[in-house]
């Protein structure tokens, strides 16, 4: 497996990934390229406690990962980290006149599997990426948002054709306004939510909903308690693509399918999730109409629908939810979740159609 992550800053002390390590979750070179260090044990950062990028070096949570796919399925697990800080989707692009440019980010870790013998051993990407693009300017001269999807669908087929054995892509939404960056946060979140209408076998998983430490909420870094949390999430899914694990209950984010007005009044707007959801009236202050709070006066769910009551009829075109340019940064039970517990995605400027429709 190969993931691009961001790495932050070791404010908490919980839990599994501090000083984990097992032989039979290993890793191969460094994300400078270097390969000279060949195969070793996966740990979490070089030298623990500190941030430093050295020799197998796969993260915290994706040595939490690791360690709990270890434990369910018995089966050794190699995790390759092409992570690099402060980056833009375009610049994880392949040179195609030169796959193994080692000035380029894929091509650095493009020599570090096909040098491991991996190339046909890649099962699965796991993409967590996107807050250096929340405002930027694109190489396009405009903004990053309007050129994301087309980057992630010219990297996921580069990585087709050097991992031709790839099967599942694993894609986690960033947080509102991410260390601080926007004004397209709202747009670039959003087009991570909708990247699995252009796949059979992607998944996009929301990070809204955790929480950790003091200091680890997700604004720009977590704490470690808040990348174990990560691995938590995706581990299910990764369970059931993989390893056959049959689940119980859907596992994954919920992901608005539509927004109508359930009468010709338009005094009520039903959001259907796809999924068993949950509602509390605290979750009203994240949803906007036209850009606006809605000025709804109650909800109520049934089944994968929630309906909201709004004060008064409108001609509203669009319905969000989250807002980066109100965020407050403190996820709580104001947010919206899937009865499995999960955070639902973001969405912003969502249609609102005057019919169900099919």
């Amino acid at each position: 497996m190969y993931f691009p992550e961001a790495t932050g800053p070791n404010n908490g002390k919980p839990p599994e990934s501090d000083y984990y390590t097992s032989e039979w979750v290993r890793s191969y070179g460094n994300y400078r390229g270097g390969t000279t260090c060949g195969w070793g044990t996966a740990v979490r950062t070089h030298k623990w406690g500190k941030r430093e990028y050295g020799n197998w070096h796969i993260g915290a949570w994706g040595v939490i990962l690791a360690k709990n796919l270890l434990e369910k399925h018995g089966m050794p697990i190699c995790m390759v980290n092409g992570a690099v800080g402060g980056t833009r989707i375009d610049q994880h692009q392949r040179n195609a006149a030169n796959p193994n440019d080692e000035k380029t980010i894929y091509g650095r870790l493009l020599t570090r599997i096909q040098t491991a013998k991996l190339t046909h051993g890649i099962r699965g990407v796991l993409w967590h990426q996107g807050e250096n693009n929340s405002g930027a300017e694109s190489p396009t001269g405009d903004w990053d948002y309007k050129s994301y999807q087309q980057y992630f669908v010219d990297l996921s087929a580069a990585w087709k054709q050097d991992f031709p054995n790839i099967q599942h892509y694993y894609v986690f939404q960033v947080w509102p306004l991410p260390c601080s960056m926007g004004p397209k946060d709202d747009e670039l979140r959003n087009v991570q939510r909708t990247l699995p209408s252009l796949y059979s076998n992607l998944r996009t998983m929301s990070t809204l909903g955790i929480l950790s430490g003091s200091s680890g909420r997700g604004l720009c870094h977590y704490d470690l308690e808040g990348y174990a949390q990560i691995a938590h999430l995706i581990t299910p899914l990764v369970s059931q693509d993989n390893y056959g694990l049959k689940a119980q209950q859907d596992m994954s984010s919920p992901n608005i399918r539509r927004a109508w007005f359930t009468s010709a009044a338009k005094d009520e707007i039903a959001l259907d999730f796809g999924q068993a959801m949950k509602w509390t009236n605290r979750c009203k202050i994240w949803i906007y109409i036209d850009g606006k709070t809605a000025p709804i006066s109650s909800g109520k769910v049934a089944g994968n629908v929630i309906t909201l009551q709004l004060k008064s009829p409108t001609e509203a075109k669009t319905i969000a939810y989250i807002s980066g340019r109100f965020w407050d940064g403190r996820p709580d039970d104001k947010l919206l979740y899937g009865t499995n517990g999960i955070a639902a995605l973001t969405f912003c400027a969502l249609p609102l159609t005057s019919s169900k429709g099919d």
